[in-house]
């Protein structure tokens, strides 16, 4: 997990693949969103399905 403004520093995070979302973004545009913070990024985002919380 890359860390903003600066993505050689961070954290691994290891997940199960169920949990990760696929993207058509271009490696551009992905380091433009993590170098921005989040305020620059593609047009579109994937459509996440919601689930109800574990109660």
């Amino acid at each position: 997990m890359p860390t903003t403004p600066n993505p050689t520093g961070g954290y691994l995070e290891i997940v199960p693949v169920d949990q990760l979302i696929a993207t058509d973004w271009t490696v551009d545009q992905a380091m433009a969103f993590i170098l921005s913070g989040g305020a620059a990024g593609p047009d579109t985002l994937p459509e996440i399905p919601r689930q109800n919380p574990a109660r």
